[in-house]
């Protein structure tokens, strides 16, 4: 089974273009991330960091229209985090990833 976003499939490839055309939605969800760790939790939700973008910070696309986060992303973001920063590899709880890619 596949991660859905916006009604399309994501895989780990769709997901890379998705941090290249939304860089700050990145480094959002690792600042958010890093200020949950400097407060001394050591384990947090994902969703919790995506909800916290959403509440926080208008998340534009191109010109003005409105960039929607799906929760389905959370799990990508929570993985990709772990590969750079591998020394909070027990911050996020994942899941096994049924998805071949």
């Amino acid at each position: 089974m596949k991660t859905k976003i916006k009604n399309k499939t994501m895989n780990q490839r769709k997901f890379r273009r998705y941090l290249t055309k939304f860089p700050k939605v990145w480094k959002m969800f690792e600042t958010f991330t890093f200020d949950r760790i400097n407060k001394g939790h050591e384990k947090y939700s994902a969703d919790s960091i995506l909800h916290r973008i959403r509440w926080e910070s208008p998340v534009k696309k191109s010109g003005s229209e409105e960039f929607k986060i799906n929760n389905n992303i959370s799990s990508y973001m929570a993985r990709h985090f772990i590969r750079k920063h591998p020394k909070h590899k027990e911050f996020f709880e994942l899941r096994h990833q049924t998805s071949k890619d």
